[in-house]
């Protein structure tokens, strides 16, 4: 009995970690240097990343995601980045979630992208996506989302 109530124990203990760590949460909150990555070279095995882009903050939508046990409430913008200097592609394949409000009168803007290479469907769920498709967008197949890291305080 007592191997079973220890194995229930670190198991909990195990998924309670495994949750701080996935959701960046203290004491998994830090993040490595990110490292430059030509926005061409992002995929989903990229872990912290330095990306430079276009970002189009004419389609960009803003979710809410409420605190629960051991997380905090998170609210995020989220927007598509394309290569640097591209204001007419619809093809998607970077987005962004960021904790930091875009500018409401800029459309289109040079930016430095510096988070975590995340599954895009951790933030943009069919709805958004649905909408951009109505906006003229369309997306690649192995689109990936970058979560950028929290402005330090």
């Amino acid at each position: 009995m007592r191997k079973l109530l220890a194995f229930v124990v670190v198991l909990l203990l195990g998924v309670v970690l495994f949750h701080l760590w996935w959701n960046r949460l203290p004491p998994f909150d830090g993040h490595a240097e990110p490292v430059d990555t030509p926005f061409e070279m992002l995929s989903e095995e990229d872990s912290s990343v330095r990306v430079v882009g276009m970002a189009h903050h004419a389609v960009r939508a803003e979710r809410h995601y409420p605190g629960g046990f051991l997380t905090p409430d998170r609210h995020f913008w989220i927007w598509p980045l394309f290569a640097p200097d591209d204001t007419a592609g619809t093809r998607i394949e970077v987005m962004v979630a960021s904790t930091v409000e875009p500018p409401w009168s800029v459309d289109f803007e040079d930016v430095i992208v510096e988070g975590w290479v995340r599954p895009p469907r951790s933030r943009v769920d069919e709805t958004l996506e649905a909408a951009l498709r109505q906006s003229g967008y369309h997306f690649d197949p192995d689109y990936v989302l970058v979560e950028m890291f929290e402005a330090e305080k």
